[in-house]
């Protein structure tokens, strides 16, 4: 990754790319990590500062998104049943793709550079709360279920190759882990009722002259 990254930066230089703003994955940072994924993303988000590039980072929650996967739809709609990787009792202010896309084009369009932007939904919630919500939305009873940690590597290895089950599962709030690794940081919302907003990585929300709140929505998808 790190490698694709200075190519990819390489190109940007070459043909003078005026700005970017980076994706990483949500994390609460208050000392180094030595999770492989935040390793990573330390050194990409380094490349980026060398590069000279004005830049900002965002770093979104969890996306809503994930919940229009073939397998985790035929599991709603077959069984009733919501089972991610991730306890229920992990509050998540989750938000979606195009919340993550707007907040971009938003800096870009701004010229926000130099920052550091969490990009969560309004509300925190449990798995059982959100499981509650969907019931309510599809008029069905779903429950929720915390898959476990071998399952989820098997699926994963299955859909994208060996080894890709154990890369993806320290990037995600997962159960059981280990005391003081590291965590995503994936629990800022704004409060029931408000709209997604942009926050700095410090959790100052961003001012309403920079920032105009974004509905949280997931896209839609054909049934």
């Amino acid at each position: 990754m790190v490698r694709q990254v200075e190519n990819a930066l390489h190109a940007l230089l070459h043909v003078s790319v005026r700005s970017i703003v980076l994706k990483l994955a949500s994390a609460s940072r208050p000392a180094p990590c030595g999770e492989p994924s935040f390793v990573a993303n330390a050194a990409i988000e380094a490349l980026i500062r060398r590069s000279g590039i004005p830049f900002a980072i965002v770093r979104p929650t969890m996306y809503l998104d994930n919940l229009l996967k073939p397998s985790a739809r035929a599991e709603i709609a077959e069984r009733g049943v919501f089972s991610p990787p991730i306890a229920s009792n992990q509050r998540i202010a989750w938000t979606s793709t195009d919340d993550c896309a707007l907040a971009t084009i938003l800096l870009l369009e701004q010229d926000l550079y130099g920052g550091d932007h969490l990009v969560s939904g309004p509300e925190s919630v449990t798995g059982d709360e959100l499981a509650a919500r969907l019931s309510a939305g599809l008029g069905k009873p779903i429950t929720y279920h915390a898959e476990p940690l071998d399952v989820f590597e098997r699926d994963v290895d299955a859909a994208m190759g060996p080894g890709m089950g154990a890369a993806y599962r320290i990037q995600v709030p997962l159960l059981p882990r280990a005391p003081g690794r590291c965590q995503p940081d994936t629990r800022h919302g704004a409060g029931a009722g408000s709209a997604a907003r942009l926050h700095t990585h410090q959790h100052r929300s961003v001012g309403a002259a920079e920032m105009p709140a974004f509905p949280m929505r997931a896209r839609s998808s054909p049934s």
